[in-house]
């Protein structure tokens, strides 16, 4: 297969299984916001990325591969290390300049959410970035190989905004069942869920269970570490 090509895409059922089928720890979430004429430069993370566009349309481009168009509900898999920028040229001016912001630099306070903005004005696409790792029976790494992209459109109707939410759910509620079961600290049991701060662990427990996780560990179990 042709190094400049991407991946046979994978269809949208074959998705939903590996999802439920996959042990996911995400390594670091973002949301990215594009405006027109502006070029967001991304990538370089030691794990694999997983990219999903909410809504606009624009193109990712990675190196000097043919660029990927992103409508709503595009799903694009990068290989771990690989930069990558997203592009939204403007409909008013036809020259080919850039306003260009360097997203691989910017720094975040920990526990701070990760949004990169590339626009002076409303955002026109919107995607959710996450960093990943992913195993499934024995094998460690399972996208530690991957060459190229993996391409996917989906539909509205086929849901994979709720099938990525609840993958993360997943993750949340493993964390409960350690809280209950185990010696864990919450710090423990937090980078094991493969957030980057305890302060974010706690918010996506709160959304999900209605209290922080010491309160959820004195009312579900008796290990009080």
């Amino acid at each position: 297969m042709s190094e400049s090509r991407p991946l046979v895409p994978i269809a949208g059922a074959e998705l939903d299984r590996l999802l439920d089928a996959l042990m996911v720890e995400f390594v670091r979430l973002s949301e990215c916001l594009v405006g027109e004429g502006y070029r967001l430069e991304l990538g370089g993370v030691d794990a694999p990325g997983l990219h999903y566009n909410l809504s606009g349309t624009g193109r990712l481009v990675v190196a000097n591969r043919e660029p990927i168009p992103l409508r709503p509900h595009t799903l694009v898999v990068l290989p771990a290390k690989t930069l990558f920028r997203i592009e939204l040229p403007s409909e008013r001016d036809g020259r080919t300049t850039w306003k260009t912001v360097d997203g691989r630099s910017q720094l975040f306070a920990q526990g701070a959410v990760r949004r990169y903005v590339a626009t002076d004005a409303e955002p026109v696409v919107v995607l959710i970035c996450g960093y990943f790792h992913a195993s499934y029976g024995v094998s460690t790494d399972l996208f530690g190989t991957l060459k190229g992209p993996i391409i996917e459109q989906f539909t509205e109707g086929d849901q994979v905004d709720e099938t990525l939410k609840a993958a993360l759910m997943e993750l949340v509620a493993q964390a409960a069942e350690q809280l209950g079961s185990t010696t864990m600290t919450v710090d423990e049991i937090a980078r094991q869920a493969g957030y980057a701060s305890r302060s974010s662990f706690v918010r996506a427990f709160r959304t999900a269970y209605g209290c922080d996780p010491t309160s959820y560990r004195r009312s579900h179990g008796e290990l009080t570490r």
